[in-house]
């Protein structure tokens, strides 16, 4: 195991307490000072299976096992680290994610390289195709909704794959590099490109739909004290990672047709409106 898989374990909290120099065989443990343990590990494991709607007996078929040698695996929360790989292998989904789920509150972000960003700057049509990748779309699917035809989409994977994105397998298929949600810069190369006109979009159709229940808008402009300038400033950060980390865990833990693409915009700045471009009339 490279010192970089080593790393990020620790990252998660979750330690090694157990190594043999013969038989490798590593033990997930809660550590004291973390949120992540082992039994909340397997738990969110289960919850993944569940969401992919995937039995124990199927379970137990791909890894050449028993089911009840599954069952026990989860009943007993008695499971080596090398298994727990396996089956996220076989599964779709990678350890880092099954870890940063186990941490309910975690926001697990990837962001993009400078070199990603002025590529997709440039090309904001594949940012689009790499979204719906990472939301687990089929490449097939989205393939058809761009109706690009299998040889040229084979050469928009092989890109996406370039810049260390995915990989591309087999008749298509991915395996996606990209842990987490994906953010870019807010003044960086990408931003410029499509951000503000993308806002003005959402902002008109926010008009449009306001007044239903799945809908809210806030806007004023008023005065306060530079602490609770402070603290409006913290809370929306709050808010923000809160719902990022609850989009991260819906998208693996829930399956498709039961989430809905959604989108936000916090703007809070110290500002003061020029009323004086405004001319009197009689």
């Amino acid at each position: 195991m490279s010192y970089r898989v080593i790393a990020n374990l620790i990252r998660f909290g979750i330690i090694f307490v157990f190594v043999s120099l013969y038989d490798t065989n590593i033990w997930i443990m809660d550590h004291s000072t973390q949120n992540t343990d082992s039994k909340k590990l397997l738990k969110t494991l289960q919850d993944v299976l569940k969401s992919k709607k995937l039995t124990y007996a199927e379970l137990a078929k791909k890894l050449n096992l028993s089911e009840v040698t599954i069952k026990r695996l989860f009943s007993t929360q008695n499971c080596s680290l090398q298994m727990i790989f396996k089956i996220c292998d076989l599964i779709g989904v990678s350890f880092f994610d099954l870890a940063a789920l186990a941490n309910e509150d975690q926001a697990v972000e990837y962001f993009l390289t400078d070199e990603q960003e002025k590529f997709f700057a440039v090309n904001p049509a594949y940012f689009g195709i790499l979204r719906s990748l990472h939301r687990g779309v089929a490449p097939a699917t989205v393939s058809e909704q761009w109706k690009i035809k299998p040889d040229r989409f084979f050469r928009v994977l092989r890109k996406l794959e370039k810049l260390n994105l995915l990989e591309v397998l087999p008749k298509n298929q991915i395996r996606m590099k990209v842990i987490g949600n994906i953010r870019f810069q807010h003044q960086g190369p990408l931003a410029r490109m499509i951000l503000r006109p993308q806002i003005v979009q959402f902002l008109d159709h926010v008009d449009a739909v306001v007044k239903n229940d799945d809908v809210c808008m806030q806007s004023a402009e008023l005065e306060l004290s530079k602490r609770h300038i402070a603290e409006l400033v913290e809370e929306i950060h709050a808010l923000g990672s809160k719902y990022r980390a609850r989009a991260f865990r819906d998208k693996n833990l829930l399956s498709s047709d039961k989430l809905r693409p959604v989108r936000w915009l916090y703007a809070f700045a110290p500002y003061q409106t020029n009323w004086q471009q405004y001319k009197i009339t009689d």
